[in-house]
């Protein structure tokens, strides 16, 4: 997902705050739920484990 189609969804449509917005996008990469695409334009979904689970979570997804 580009980073800004990220930042104007949270932002303007959900109407949160940038510290709002900040902490949220930090815990999801400190969880390894997201991370950085290598040029810094793009988040990336981490894929689910072989247990099916994501990091972070306690929850296996659907695949």
């Amino acid at each position: 997902m580009p980073i800004g189609e990220w930042n104007s969804t949270f932002i303007w449509k959900d109407k949160a705050s940038v510290t709002e917005y900040t902490l949220g996008r930090d815990k999801l990469i400190g969880d390894g739920i997201i991370k950085t695409h290598e040029c810094g334009g793009f988040f990336m979904w981490v894929e689910p484990g072989a247990d099916g689970q994501l990091p972070g979570t306690n929850t296996p997804q659907d695949v």
